[in-house]
């Protein structure tokens, strides 16, 4: 890691708090410490600091609580379940696509009536995280220490470039189309290596030329937020015609680059609104 980050224990602390951990059997792996960040769709995965039993390997854990999809309100049992199913489904396609670039899991999917949780390789957070990105949205439980991250811009250069390599991966050895490149899909591991996430709506590409565009599902109001990819990086293709391609992937990647010196934020600011999303994205060409 490149770039040095202050951690501040009696400041960064954040307490492992009061959300059931206990009560998933990834505790018969790993000693699970505080929350140091989070991740994916709407930050919905919180991040632990861990630590492996069976040879002390440092680790981190990710955790997601069933109550928290009960704020949807309404029919919050059938969501909690639909959503459930989308975060379990990016968590094992991570550890099926092994790949130096793509988030190297520890341990798979471990699941409770209550909460999910799977254990990765020693991160810091994800790029949302250490942007700011959401904050104003979502509480991230992240230590104040990681707020003070700042990247070189040969990091940044190096990490677009890691991420490039995951995408090329996907795309050309796995053809999967990953649908939600985005701050909260990119976590910076221990060593300061960028490792693309987030591959709960991959979809494969279309046979022969892998550039054909294929169905998929726009952005709707219909759904919850966390079983659909960040609307602000969505590429207009898919909100138009219900359709993708790496080339959509490559569109999301280029609004990433443009939000790591945005504080986070893409170009288009849709507020999760369709409507609004068409009004940002037709400012955005106007204006280039």
């Amino acid at each position: 890691m490149f770039a040095k980050l202050k951690v501040n224990q009696s400041a960064g602390n954040v307490a492992h708090s009061a959300l059931p951990l206990d009560s998933n059997p990834i505790n018969d792996y790993f000693d699970i410490g505080k929350q140091i960040g989070s991740a994916g769709p709407e930050l919905a995965w919180k991040i632990y600091e861990a630590t492996r039993r069976s040879d002390d390997k440092e680790a981190s854990v990710f955790f997601f609580d069933k109550r928290w999809a009960e704020k949807f309100g309404k029919s919050s049992g059938k969501r909690k379940e639909t959503i459930s199913e989308v975060l379990k489904r990016g968590a094992q396609q991570m550890d099926r696509l092994r790949h130096p670039k793509i988030l190297q899991i520890y341990h798979k999917v471990e699941e409770t009536n209550e909460n999910l949780a799977f254990a990765a390789e020693p991160v810091i957070g994800s790029l949302a995280n250490i942007l700011g990105y959401l904050e104003d949205r979502l509480r991230q439980g992240v230590p104040s220490s990681l707020r003070e991250y700042t990247f070189l811009e040969f990091e940044i250069k190096y990490g677009l470039l890691q991420i490039t390599e995951a995408l090329v991966f996907l795309h050309y050895s796995s053809k999967l189309i990953h649908r939600n490149i985005c701050p909260q899909s990119v976590i910076v591991n221990k060593k300061g290596t960028w490792k693309l996430a987030g591959l709960e709506f991959t979809e494969k590409c279309g046979d022969g030329d892998i550039m054909t565009p294929v169905s998929c599902q726009p952005f709707t109001s219909k759904l919850p937020k966390m079983c659909q990819p960040d609307l602000d990086f969505l590429a207009p293709e898919i909100q138009a015609s219900s359709a993708c391609s790496p080339q959509s992937d490559m569109f999301s990647f280029g609004l990433l680059i443009c939000s790591i010196y945005n504080n986070g934020h893409s170009p288009i600011k849709a507020n999760l609104s369709v409507q609004q999303y068409v009004k940002q994205l037709e400012l955005v060409i106007k204006t280039n």
